[in-house]
């Protein structure tokens, strides 16, 4: 499932897309080494996330943040 995020004036909510409402890369009018650029940066993006989220959490700073940094 893929989350994306639906923007309206009032509020920010997630909203799971099932993949096959991905439109395919012929559709999305970028040329194929953008649109592949593009979903590497995404894996990069979680990829550092993480990478942050795990030197934080073996840190003396975990009980510092507390829980809620972690949601």
């Amino acid at each position: 499932m893929l989350i994306t995020f639906i923007d309206s004036s009032q509020d920010m909510r997630l909203v799971q897309v099932s993949p096959k409402e991905i439109p395919p890369p012929k559709s999305s009018g970028l040329p194929l080494n953008a649109y592949m650029l593009h979903n590497l940066a995404h894996v990069e993006l979680n990829a550092i996330d993480l990478a942050w989220h795990a030197v934080v959490w073996f840190s003396p700073y975990v009980k510092l943040l507390g829980e809620g940094f972690f949601c």
